[in-house]
């Protein structure tokens, strides 16, 4: 049985927080105990065992201090360089050397850069059975990544033709089934080697397992922890750890072990949907601080109020807190207005709904030529309707006359009737 672990990024502080990088020391401390608790023959970590090529110092003593268990008890380890791992030009491999100065640490991989000799294998020996294990470092896109990959898998298919055990492939790179090419072009699954019975992959930060038609397994075992947000939503649904791999049954055999990393959450909503979010994160009672994500909908004018009282309810309870805000549009309600009658109009002008009846049949006279006497009878209606009309008498002041005020009544009809 082997322990298969990858993108461990030792020395990685997400954020700039010590914190987050003690959580990487203290989960592949713990994942090598495991290990070492299920009498796994090997610990095999395909790529990005530090987050840099130059870790500091510290990352170097406690992978030493992490694996002196496992080696003292004559496990090998079995890795391959990453991306994030791998050395710059003339520059030399921290894993290799460290392969010089740990026992049973080894580098698998290309002995030369230019790919003109066989791929370095590690030969496990269990009883009767032996397990052939091969390493394929980290291809950047410059070196004509499939091409080059495809010599290797020739390679090692030309290789593993004097062994007659099972073989496991220990790679670092991309396959198009399960990464889009727009973030990191791969190979297709057709190309791997056909003799190997286990592919242990690194590269991807998600959990997945494929199984060919014909038996054959391959596998990306994800980080050991949430690296960044784009992990939570797979972390949720699968976790993050490692697997145990049985490689002495006909077909591989996985189970998958997880460890207990920081959890970390994504809120999205309005201020209250907000609030609601945190209030069930607490009622889950995290046993480490989480980190929070904050994709807070407001507008500008309580945008500070919001993001100020977000921070102050996890001031003590998240070890970090990111707020991104989006600025919500004022909403403008535009009232459809419904079409008014032509008596309505009228009667709004006047606010009086009788003298503005009389005012509408004046003027369908007029504009219908009707007899000049019934148009003169309701203009005279309409004068005296005027008279009343508690507009015009406002107009009037206390001193002046009634028939003053008559007048003006009339005055105004008239204007009314010259207007239509």
């Amino acid at each position: 049985m082997i322990a298969h672990l990858a993108d461990i990024h030792l020395g990685k502080a997400q954020y700039g927080i010590l914190q987050r990088e003690e959580d990487l020391y203290q989960l592949f401390s713990e994942a090598i105990n495991i290990a070492i608790q299920e009498h796994v023959d090997a610990i095999v970590i395909s790529g990005d065992l530090f987050d840099k090529p130059r870790p500091p110092n510290k990352s170097i003593r406690e992978l030493k201090k992490s694996l002196t268990p496992a080696i003292e008890r004559n496990i090998p380890v079995l890795v391959v360089t990453g991306d994030h791992d791998s050395p710059k030009i003339k520059d030399a491999n921290i894993l290799q050397v460290l392969s010089l100065y740990l026992d049973n640490f080894h580098l698998l991989g290309l002995e030369k850069k230019d790919s003109s000799h066989a791929p370095k294998k590690y030969i496990l020996e269990k009883g009767f059975q032996q397990t052939i294990l091969y390493g394929v470092p980290f291809i950047p896109r410059y070196r004509e990544r499939p091409k080059t990959l495809n010599y290797i898998f020739h390679m090692m298919e030309e290789d593993s033709k004097n062994h007659s055990g099972k073989k496991i492939l220990i790679g670092h790179f991309p396959t198009t089934k399960f990464f889009s090419p727009y973030f990191d072009p791969g190979i297709e699954l057709s190309d791997l080697p056909k003799s190997f019975h286990y592919y242990a992959l690194g590269h991807l930060h998600q959990r997945i397992t494929y199984t060919f038609n014909d038996g054959r397994k391959l596998a990306y075992p994800s980080s050991i922890d949430i690296l960044d947000k784009t992990e939570i939503e797979d972390w949720k649904k699968n976790g993050k750890g490692f697997y145990l791999v049985d490689i002495s049954k006909s077909e591989p055999d996985l189970q998958k072990i997880d460890l207990q990393v920081r959890p970390q959450y994504v809120f999205t909503g309005d201020i209250n949907t907000i609030l609601n979010h945190i209030k069930s994160m607490l009622q889950e009672k995290p046993e480490r601080k989480p980190i929070v994500y904050v994709e807070l909908k407001t507008n500008k004018k309580d945008k500070n109020l919001h993001e100020n009282k977000i921070l102050r309810l996890l001031e003590n309870i998240a070890l970090y807190t990111k707020i991104k805000p989006e600025i919500m549009e004022e909403e403008i309600t535009i009232i459809q207005k419904r079409h008014l009658s032509e008596e309505e109009i009228i009667a709004n002008y006047v606010k009086n709904k009788d003298l503005a009846r009389v005012i509408l049949e004046l003027k369908e006279c007029l504009s219908d030529k009707k007899n000049i006497e019934e148009c003169n009878k309701i203009a005279e209606e309409l004068a005296k309707k005027a008279s009343d009309w508690e507009d015009i008498k406002r107009l009037s002041s206390p001193g002046h006359s009634s028939d003053l005020e008559e007048k003006r009544a009339q005055n105004t009809s008239r204007r009314l009737i010259d207007y239509f």
